[in-house]
């Protein structure tokens, strides 16, 4: 699990001059930093489209199972052919012809890095052998999982860009995403006392360290943009709420 909490604390008189320019509450402008905070999350963090997440699956099984129709038992051993036509002897625990998807599964989970969620080989290079079908249907079914870490955003990105009257930017193979796992909370009120959060829940999320990266890296630009604000943007803001104009840069 790893939390996006936004405090104004530090930045609050740059927020009460921004309040000031714009016509616009602070609330609403946290609300603004908020679900673009949660934008960035979701664009920055990987994959960066859903061939490059596709891509990164099958690469992570492919390291671990290999698909193979063609063996025989000899002395009691199972063999299979490689490609240049020899018959090599495979250990039991890495023979698998009739794999369920539940044991792939399993085996997978074993080799995947809790921290990253990435995939290590076995030593010395070792694949468990697979019906080639039945490992090409596991691989279709993985890739359903694409985009799951930017999916616990999603839900924190939509209810802070509804506050702001904003729009929420959730490329379609996140939004279609099955598994949503995040959540928000917002407690705050119209004297600028916020407590903000975005959660995602995802398993290995907070030990992922280009997790951490990011969230680091995207606080530090949502702290900038603050100090920054264009008049442009703070015209569109007042727009959203029917504020009058923005008054003119000092």
């Amino acid at each position: 699990m790893i939390e996006v909490k936004f405090d104004p604390s530090a930045l609050m008189f740059a927020l009460r001059r921004l309040e000031e320019k714009c016509g616009v509450g602070v609330r609403e402008l946290l609300y603004d930093q908020m679900h673009l905070w949660c934008n960035d999350m979701i664009k920055y963090l990987p994959p960066k489209n859903k061939g490059e997440g596709d891509r990164a699956v099958a690469r992570d099984i492919n390291k671990i199972f290999e698909g193979k129709n063609v063996y025989r038992m000899k002395s009691g051993l199972p063999m299979f052919k490689n490609e240049d036509g020899d018959w090599i002897p495979v250990a039991d625990k890495y023979w698998n012809p009739s794999a369920s998807y539940e044991s792939m599964m399993q085996y997978h989970k074993e080799h995947r890095n809790r921290k990253t969620g990435r995939v290590r080989a076995e030593n010395g290079g070792w694949k468990m052998k697979v019906n080639p079908q039945r490992l090409k249907s596991y691989i279709s079914a993985i890739k359903r999982d694409v985009g799951t870490l930017k999916a616990g955003f999603v839900a924190a990105a939509q209810y802070f860009a509804d506050k702001a009257r904003g729009k929420a930017k959730i490329p379609v193979f996140v939004r279609q995403q099955p598994h949503k796992s995040g959540d928000y909370t917002d407690r705050s009120d119209n004297k600028g006392n916020a407590y903000l959060v975005s959660t995602n829940s995802v398993g290995w999320a907070g030990e992922n360290k280009a997790t951490q990266r990011w969230l680091a890296f995207t606080q530090k630009v949502r702290n900038k943009y603050i100090s920054h604000y264009t008049n442009k943007r703070l015209q569109q803001i007042a727009d959203r709420f029917g504020a009058e104009k923005i008054a003119e840069a000092a």
